[in-house]
């Protein structure tokens, strides 16, 4: 008996990784984000242009599907982060990779303190 709703985990573990980058400018973008996820494809984020409420929910949601998977989630820089399946590895300093959902510091969200140096600009552990 064939079911439609099976995903062959083989066949994606043998493709080429693929990187989807997106500049989201709502949470409903998220969406597409957590599909790409779904279908073991890493994920950048740039959340720059959405308020501090907004990029952590974002961040939330992506890290809870990233965490469903057993992937990893990865700051990269200053409201820039990737979401990583469990079938690609991926070399990072550990400080930068998050288990579970990493929360944003309200001075690096665009329009907040835009005058604060690069040091204060860092994710809250």
């Amino acid at each position: 008996m064939t079911q439609n709703n099976l995903i062959d985990f083989k066949k994606i573990d043998s493709q080429t990784p693929e990187v989807v980058v997106m500049d989201l400018r709502s949470e409903q973008e998220t969406r597409k984000a957590l599909q790409a996820l779904q279908e073991r494809k890493m994920v950048v984020l740039k959340l720059n242009r959405l308020s501090y409420d907004k990029a952590q929910r974002v961040v939330d949601w992506m890290a809870g599907g990233t965490h469903a998977i057993d992937g990893h989630t990865v700051w990269i820089g200053e409201q820039t982060f990737m979401f990583v399946p469990s079938s690609i590895q991926i070399a990072a300093p550990k400080t930068t990779i998050h288990p579970v959902s990493p929360r944003l510091s309200r001075r690096s969200v665009a329009g907040e303190n835009s005058h604060s140096s690069p040091q204060s600009q860092k994710l809250e552990a």
